[in-house]
C-alpha cells in the first residue's frame, strides 16, 4: 500500500511540475531590448546582402578610383573628375538625399561588380576570364542606387593564350537598382608552321580558328561572347 501511495505522489509531482513548465513557455515573451537585438542584426544582414561577395568587391575610393582609371583607360587624375561630375549630376538631380548626406546618414559605395566565365579548354589551359565592372552606389539604411556603372574591362587566368577584349558595355536600368554587363573577346594561341597538320588540327576541334601568320608563327583564334549578366541592388 506505502508503494502505491508513494508512486501515487511522485507521479502528481512531475504532472505539476510539466504544467508548469508548458504555461511558462507558452506565456514566456522575449524583452524589448531582446527584440530590437534580433530586429537590428536581421536588418543590418538584409542591408548588406546585395554585397554578394562572389560578384561584389567593395574598394576604398583610392582603389576604386584606380580601378576607374584602368577600366576606362584615363589618367587617374581625369578618373577623380569623371567620378566628380557624376556625382554632382546625381546630387543636383537628387536634392533631398544631399542633407542626408551631409549628416552621414547616407554615404557612397565604392565596389566592383564581377563575373567569371569558361570558354573551353586550350592545349594547355583553360580559358577562364573574369569581367569588372567599377561602380559608384548611394546607400541610405536599406535604400540604394547606383550613381554610375563604369564599362566593364575583363582579365583572362593564366595559360597558354592570350586575351584580347573586342567590346565591353554596361547597361544601366530605369531606375537605376539593376545594371547588365556585356562583354566580347578572343583567346589567341600561336603555334609552329610545321605543327599546323598537329596543334593546328587540335585547335580546331576546340573551336578554335586559324587567322593569320608571320612568318613561321601561326595564329589560332577563338571568339568569346559572354553571356549577359545582370546585377540587381535588391
Amino acid at each position: 500500500m506505502k508503494k502505491v501511495m508513494l508512486r501515487v505522489i511522485v507521479l502528481f509531482l512531475v504532472i505539476f511540475f510539466i504544467g508548469n513548465s508548458f504555461a511558462y513557455a507558452s506565456c514566456y515573451k522575449p524583452g524589448r531590448s531582446e527584440m530590437t537585438n534580433d530586429t537590428e542584426i536581421q536588418l543590418k544582414i538584409q542591408e548588406k546582402s546585395w554585397e554578394d561577395p562572389v560578384h561584389v568587391k567593395v574598394l576604398t575610393r583610392e582603389e576604386f578610383l584606380k580601378t576607374l582609371a584602368y577600366s576606362m583607360k584615363i589618367s587617374l587624375i581625369e578618373a577623380q573628375e569623371f567620378d566628380f561630375e557624376k556625382t554632382m549630376m546625381f546630387e543636383k538631380i537628387h536634392l533631398g538625399f544631399v542633407p542626408s548626406i551631409s549628416i552621414n546618414s547616407g554615404h557612397y559605395e565604392y565596389i566592383t561588380i564581377q563575373n567569371s566565365q569558361f570558354f573551353g579548354p586550350t592545349l594547355k589551359s583553360y580559358i577562364y576570364v573574369t569581367e569588372y565592372a567599377p561602380a559608384k552606389v548611394y546607400v541610405d539604411g536599406s535604400f540604394r542606387q547606383f550613381i554610375y556603372v563604369a564599362n566593364p574591362y575583363s582579365v583572362p587566368s593564366s595559360g597558354d593564350y592570350t586575351w584580347y577584349q573586342t567590346y565591353s558595355y554596361s547597361d544601366l536600368a530605369n531606375p537605376p537598382v539593376t545594371v547588365t554587363l556585356l562583354c566580347d573577346g578572343y583567346a589567341e594561341v600561336s603555334i609552329n608552321s610545321s605543327d599546323q597538320w598537329t596543334l593546328g588540327v587540335q585547335l580546331e576541334g576546340l573551336g578554335f580558328s586559324f587567322s593569320h601568320s608571320v612568318g613561321t608563327i601561326y595564329y589560332y583564334r577563338k571568339y568569346c561572347h559572354f553571356y549577359p549578366y545582370t546585377y540587381s541592388l535588391y
